[in-house]
């Protein structure tokens, strides 16, 4: 089944009225949550650290063509073409707005950026050596469609990588159920799949895959999350200004509570597709 229409307005509407959020308390380059280790000091460095190990789980290299399906404003794509001179990243977003602002932070090695929907991308069979989903991967409305694209224009002998939340263990209560409902809805997440449900849709096409929970490296950059929607609840009691907005903060501190809970757990995913 094609996502509906309204799927895509509601993303589109996400993230064009919740901009200026990401700007002024996250990041002007990345709408991803961060990886902290022993090593990172910083919330840019935590945020920098996810894009690089998804670019390593790719093993991008010289040559390549990539898709960053769900590019957002393009960070993790001018991380990926700096990081690995001479491949090619293309990006695919829904957004206008962000596909502009890829555009005017363009670097050498930034390829095609289309506005339009990743379940359709506008390319021939077999076009990418690497696909790589950050946080994107939760929008698909019929995520089996969506693994069947990946299998359409990924090349024989290609990877793709999924970093993102998943389905944790199921609400307990009607007040869990109803919680993250609305925090799915604010979010414009149809839903969340568990981990090894996604695993299994590649994994029934014949590709060998791999994965893991890796919440703990991503804590952090939760409770920071939490802090902020604490911080930022007086915006969302205030009966004034773009009600998308105020939900969004209220959304952020029930996000944490989800994640503490176990509602919802952060995951990557690498799959292979077999060589012909």
């Amino acid at each position: 089944m094609a996502p509906a229409v309204d799927d895509r307005a509601a993303i589109r509407t996400y993230y064009t009225r919740t901009a200026p959020h990401y700007r002024w308390v996250w990041s002007r380059d990345h709408l991803h949550f961060g990886w902290w280790s022993g090593m990172v000091r910083h919330h840019a460095e935590a945020l920098d650290l996810l894009v690089q190990v998804v670019i390593t789980l790719a093993d991008l290299r010289p040559g390549h063509r990539a898709l960053d399906a769900g590019c957002g404003v393009g960070g993790t794509m001018r991380l990926a073409v700096r990081q690995v001179p001479g491949a090619t990243v293309d990006g695919i977003t829904l957004v206008p707005a962000q596909a502009a602002a890829v555009l005017a932070a363009w670097e050498p090695g930034i390829g095609t950026v289309w506005v339009g929907d990743y379940h359709a991308v506008p390319v021939a069979p077999a076009t990418y050596d690497r696909i790589w989903f950050i946080e994107s991967f939760c929008h698909s409305p019929d995520p089996a469609r969506l693994v069947a694209e990946v299998d359409r224009i990924l090349r024989p002998g290609g990877r793709v990588v999924l970093a993102d939340g998943f389905r944790g263990r199921p609400p307990s209560t009607l007040a869990e159920h109803a919680r993250f409902r609305a925090w799915a809805a604010t979010w414009a997440v149809p839903d969340l799949q568990p981990l090894d449900r996604v695993a299994a849709l590649f994994a029934a096409r014949g590709w060998p895959v791999y994965w893991a929970d890796v919440s703990p490296w991503i804590a952090a950059s939760a409770a920071r999350l939490g802090r902020i929607a604490q911080a930022w609840r007086w915006c969302a009691v205030l009966p004034v200004g773009d009600p998308v907005r105020r939900r969004h903060v209220w959304s952020a501190g029930w996000a944490w509570e989800l994640a503490q809970r176990g509602l919802i757990r952060y995951g990557l995913l690498v799959a292979d597709k077999p060589s012909d």
